[in-house]
């Protein structure tokens, strides 16, 4: 009995850190092609991004976000930002 728990456990936390760096990941993405889009470094858009909270939005609304298409994904960010301040 004990087994199947720690082994309910232990798979548990496997596909949670799976979760988790996928979501990464998909971010990271997210960041490169903003950056790629609208000729930036990669840490610019980043700090841009984090300022105007697309990144909290990527966080929170990933499980929407990451079953569209990048290019979607993308406008939703720059809306996201422009609503929040940004101008790009």
């Amino acid at each position: 009995m004990c087994k199947d728990v720690v082994s309910s456990t232990f798979l548990c936390n496997f596909v949670a850190n799976i979760c988790r760096m996928n979501k990464i990941r998909y971010i990271n993405l997210c960041i490169t092609e903003f950056a790629k889009k609208f000729g930036m470094p990669a840490d610019i858009a980043f700090n841009y991004l984090k300022q105007y909270q697309a990144l909290a939005f990527l966080d929170k609304c990933y499980e929407a976000e990451h079953q569209l298409s990048l290019a979607d994904a993308l406008k939703d960010m720059q809306m996201y930002c422009r609503k929040h301040g940004g101008t790009i």
